[in-house]
C-alpha cells in the first residue's frame, strides 16, 4: 500500500458500454513506459478502426511528458493508426481545483 505522497497513475482505454483497459504506474508514466503504454493504446486503436469503424481519441492534459522530446517524434505515427489527439490542458493549482473543473465539466 503506498504511503502518504505516492500517486498511481492511470493511462487508459474505455469504452462505453465494452470495456476499460489500463495501465498503473506508481509515481507517474516517464520516457519508455509512456511510449510503451501510447504505443499499446495505438495499436488497439488501429484494430479497434479495422473492426468496428470506430476512431479512438486520445485526451491529454498538461503533464511534461506528453510533449517532450523524447515523445513528439512519435505522434506522427500514432496519429497514422487513427487516434485523434487532444490536449486538454487545464490550468489548476491544485487537486481540488481539478475536481472542481471535472465535475463542472460533466454536470
Amino acid at each position: 500500500m503506498p504511503t502518504h505522497g505516492h500517486r498511481i497513475s492511470i493511462l487508459g482505454l474505455w469504452q462505453p458500454e465494452q470495456q476499460f483497459d489500463y495501465a498503473l504506474a506508481q509515481g507517474g508514466f516517464e520516457g519508455e513506459s509512456y511510449l510503451k503504454v501510447m504505443d499499446w493504446i495505438a495499436d488497439k486503436a488501429a484494430v479497434t478502426l479495422a473492426e468496428t469503424g470506430w476512431l479512438t481519441v486520445v485526451v491529454q492534459d498538461n503533464c511534461k511528458i506528453h510533449t517532450c522530446e523524447l515523445v513528439k517524434p512519435h505522434w506522427q505515427r500514432w496519429e497514422t493508426q487513427i487516434i485523434a489527439i487532444f490536449s486538454a490542458a487545464l490550468q489548476c493549482s491544485s487537486q481540488s481545483d481539478r475536481r472542481l473543473v471535472a465535475s463542472t465539466q460533466s454536470a
